[in-house]
């Protein structure tokens, strides 16, 4: 008996511990950040004049969320539905007033089948490829670090990001008591 609790007690240790991100500090950007943030903000406004489903999305407060399927069913009037297929994305946590990307889990475990380490990778490597015109290397600190102490507009600012690097359709954020998921379009179904 006293054994089993011995090697409980070891067992305790190995255990997962959840995440907790020691440095909150907002990373500094380059001088280019700027114009990054204004053409990605750009670039979600246009889709949203291309698409008018959209807006219909944005002021819909009849859906249902599928978190394992990672898909959201809006209804409509008329009997009309919208399947959006979506990509979690983040969440700005509104108490502690802080930005965290989701391609890590709660251990701190980057989830290596994430879409999200496109944007981490592209923090690193050469994210001007993907937007065309930069032209020169930079390190992004705000697109890799995990969590940062972060305003309302860094969070759009992120997902705004994240959906033109992701080549998404839109952007959905959902709001809870404590925090707002940004969560990126992949793909808008009329069922």
């Amino acid at each position: 008996m006293a054994g089993s609790k011995i090697l409980a007690s070891i067992l305790e240790k190995f255990k997962p511990q959840p995440f907790v991100n020691r440095n909150l500090d907002r990373p500094s950007t380059p001088p280019i950040y700027e114009k990054l943030r204004e053409a990605c903000a750009l670039h979600l406004q246009k889709l949203k004049t291309k698409d008018s489903r959209l807006i219909t999305i944005e002021n819909s407060n009849d859906f249902k969320v599928n978190y394992d399927a990672k898909e959201i069913i809006y209804h409509l009037p008329k009997g009309k539905n919208l399947k959006v297929s979506v990509i979690p994305t983040g969440k700005y946590c509104l108490m502690k007033k802080t930005w965290q990307w989701m391609w890590i889990d709660e251990y701190g475990n980057i989830d290596m089948e994430s879409p999200l380490l496109k944007i981490r990778n592209q923090a690193t490597y050469n994210l001007g490829s993907e937007l065309m015109f930069f032209r020169y290397d930079y390190q992004i600190e705000l697109l890799k670090k995990v969590e940062w102490y972060a305003s309302m507009e860094d969070a759009d600012s992120m997902v705004s990001i994240a959906n033109k690097i992701l080549d998404g359709k839109g952007v959905i954020k959902l709001a809870e008591a404590e925090n707002i998921y940004y969560l990126v379009i992949e793909s808008i179904t009329e069922l």
